[in-house]
């Protein structure tokens, strides 16, 4: 599966989740996170990953109804 959610744990406990995201990209996430000096510009949202602590993937579709 080539797309998937990408969880981002971020430094306030606070967690981001971007859906429809390449398995490409999310490595690349994966590596960033903590990276004082990276943002990405992802739709209508900004992410500093200097304030990510961990990314995490999920291949299947998130099911927002049910929590997950």
């Amino acid at each position: 599966m080539n797309k998937g959610t990408a969880i981002l744990l971020n430094d306030d406990q606070t967690v981001t989740c971007i859906e429809d995201v390449e398995r490409s990209m999310y490595k690349e996430m994966k590596e960033l996170a903590g990276c004082t000096d990276y943002h990405i510009k992802m739709g209508d949202r900004e992410i500093c990953f200097a304030d990510v602590q961990f990314v995490f993937w999920c291949a299947n579709d998130v099911d927002w109804d049910y929590g997950y």
